[in-house]
């Protein structure tokens, strides 16, 4: 009986260890790898990669989706509040099919305008143009009748502006303010869309070298810093886009504290996708 006791505590013991050995290992990876990320020349882009990490340690992936999805529901009801009606960001599963090049990016962009009236008044301003335009190039017969060319065009053209559809009942020009900001909302998801894909190309890149046959730590070491440069091109253009924005406002004597919305909701996701996906990845691993 004593040997048997005696075995058992050790076996207690010895388990005691392992995992005692395992929570200091994975202690030390956790320090090892902000080590290296806060030694490496990115260090402004790795500070963030840092704050995501250690957000990851501490919220689930569905806290953190939860998240995401608020963040993106404030930039959606600032801009109800320009009376830019259901213009959305990208569904989860939108998102994964911009990646994957399932939707193209112009196809993503036309998916989210459907039901808006962003939409609407961009056809109808194209459907006026159009018009217009055929009128103006609109043949004329070889034997008309003397009073149909002073008659027939105006005619049309006046039927077809008393049929054009208007929004809510206003003319796409009545409110600039409102335009302008519909405008960079979809510049930006536009942006949002082209990220989305390049980023998608580098997994599938990725994904073929692994298949090839090319070491993880190779993989890691290829493409970390053209992620980085990825995003770095992001900010640039994103920085450009919502600058020039502010000074439109300006220009219009408006508010732009919408711009910085923006700006901040940008930055927001990013830290908060980066978070996910490390949580996602702690999830599996246990």
């Amino acid at each position: 009986m004593k040997e048997n006791s005696g075995s058992s505590l050790g076996k207690e013991g010895s388990n005691k260890k392992k995992n005692k050995s395992k929570g200091c290992l994975f202690g030390f990876l956790s320090v090892l790898i902000i080590l290296v990320l806060i030694c490496s020349g990115l260090a402004y882009w790795q500070r963030d990669n840092i704050k995501a990490y250690l957000y990851a340690k501490t919220h689930s992936s569905q806290e953190i989706k939860q998240e995401m999805d608020e963040n993106k529901q404030v930039v959606e009801k600032a801009l109800e509040d320009y009376n830019v009606s259901s213009l959305r960001d990208f569904s989860e599963e939108e998102e994964k099919q911009i990646q994957s090049g399932e939707l193209s990016v112009d196809e993503a962009v036309e998916r989210i305008l459907a039901g808006s009236n962003v939409g609407s008044l961009n056809t109808e301003v194209q459907a006026a143009e159009v018009n217009e335009e055929e009128t103006q190039n609109e043949p004329v017969t070889s034997s008309p009748t003397p009073s149909s060319p002073q008659t027939s065009a105006p005619e049309k053209v006046s039927e077809e502006k008393a049929k054009e559809p208007v929004s809510k009942g206003e003319s796409p020009q009545e409110d600039p303010v409102k335009d302008l900001v519909a405008e960079y909302a979809v510049k930006m998801y536009t942006l949002k869309a082209e990220y989305l894909g390049a980023i998608g190309s580098l997994v599938d890149q990725a994904k073929a070298d692994k298949k090839n046959g090319v070491s993880k730590s190779e993989i890691l070491s290829n493409y970390l810093g053209r992620v980085g440069s990825l995003e770095n091109a992001a900010d640039t253009e994103v920085d450009k886009v919502l600058s020039e924005f502010k000074v439109k406002l300006s220009a219009l004597g408006a508010d732009t504290s919408i711009a910085e919305l923006m700006r901040s909701s940008y930055e927001k996701e990013k830290s908060l996708k980066k978070s996910y996906y490390l949580s996602l990845y702690e999830e599996k691993s246990k």
